[in-house]
């Protein structure tokens, strides 16, 4: 018998290329969605991490206008005690050094006032009236 070298099949080249661009097509498909996944992974930590830098930011101006309003009470209690400390003070020294004195002053005369005086007094002097 004679020895027959084994023939390739019609179009099995062409077909193995085809098959093979095929699978690199996939292959590159594959890539840009892997690509795209990371991208889209990637800006949502970003989002994420703003996101929870706002929440902090957030929290630290809340935080620091709580302490301010604590400290502003506590300086209007500490004003208010000052203060009525000055004016028990005040009253105390005003009673002690200073009593109150009552001055009544009582006109003399008929009771005319000033410008029954005034007149009175032109028309003895010699003045017009």
């Amino acid at each position: 018998m004679c020895y027959k070298a084994p023939m390739a099949r019609p179009g099995g080249f062409l077909r193995a290329l085809a098959q093979a661009q095929r699978a690199a097509e996939s292959r590159a498909r594959a890539q840009v969605r892997a690509e795209s996944q990371a991208r889209r992974a990637a800006l949502k930590l970003q989002r994420s991490a703003e996101r929870a830098q706002r929440q902090d930011e957030k929290e630290r101006a809340r935080l620091y206008l709580e302490s301010r309003e604590d400290e502003a009470s506590a300086e209007n209690g500490e004003l208010e005690q000052a203060l009525g400390r000055l004016i028990e003070r005040c009253i105390t020294n005003r009673k002690i050094l200073r009593p109150v004195l009552q001055v009544v002053y009582e006109a003399c005369g008929d009771g005319g006032g000033v410008g029954a005086a005034t007149a009175a007094s032109r028309a003895t002097a010699g003045g017009r009236a």
